[in-house]
Parts: structure tokens; sequence; C-alpha cells
């Protein structure tokens, strides 16, 4: 069973020009491993996650794991530990944290407003 997703396959091809791998992509092609960095089936990856490029793909791999599954818009800590259990890429923590505060529906449906006001206790009864 096999899933394709439309414009994974470029990822292949941004890591030889990017800031973040693109050295690390020219020593592991020359030197097969380097640190926890290796290739497979095209793909950089650091021990078993799959590295991502500066690639608006990042954007949706965090949208997706933010929104996720019946529960949905998880909080910023478990976002950061779904993105984190299978991909890789500098300042992912930062990236998950600004999309988290800037999520409209988490907004509004975790308000701060609270209706509560001073509490004002029962009346004395004089019978029963």
């Amino acid at each position: 069973m096999q899933v394709r997703v439309e414009g994974f396959e470029k990822l292949q091809e941004l890591y030889k020009g990017d800031n973040e791998f693109g050295e690390i992509w020219s020593e592991c092609v020359q030197n097969n491993s380097v640190q926890d960095y290796h290739i497979q089936d095209g793909y950089l990856f650091k021990g078993i996650k799959l590295c991502i490029s500066d690639y608006s793909l990042r954007l949706w791999i965090i949208e997706g794991q933010h929104r996720g599954g019946l529960g949905g818009h998880f909080g910023r800590d478990k976002t950061i530990d779904l993105v984190e259990n299978k991909f890789h890429w500098p300042k992912l923590r930062r990236d998950v944290e600004r999309y988290v505060q800037r999520c409209r529906t988490c907004h509004l449906a975790k308000s701060r407003s609270q209706n509560t006001g001073l509490y004002t206790p029962l009346p004395e009864l004089q019978a029963p």
C-alpha cells in the first residue's frame, strides 16, 4: 500500500540548494552518512525522522498534525510532540509555536473570558 502526496518528490530536489541541509546532503552523497544523517530512497533522514527543507511542506505538516484526527486543534506541546516524532528541521519548535499562536480556531475555542463574578452568598431562610 502506498500513499502519494503531491509535491513531495520535489523535496528531493530542494535538499541540494537548501541553506539548512545543503552541506549535509552533499556530505551524505559522498560518504553515505554523516553524524546521524543518511539518505534513503532519495530523502534525507536524521535518525528515523525525515528532514524537511525550507518549503511550504513544513506548514502543511504542522497544520495536519495540529488539526489532526477527531480531537483536533491540539495545544502547542502536543503538536510539537507529534511533529518531532516523524520530522526534523532546525527551529521546528519555533515554527510550531508560531502556528499555534496564530490559529484562529484555537483563539475562538480557548478564549480567556470567564463567567465569574464576586461571590454572592445565598440569603438566609426565615422559615422552613
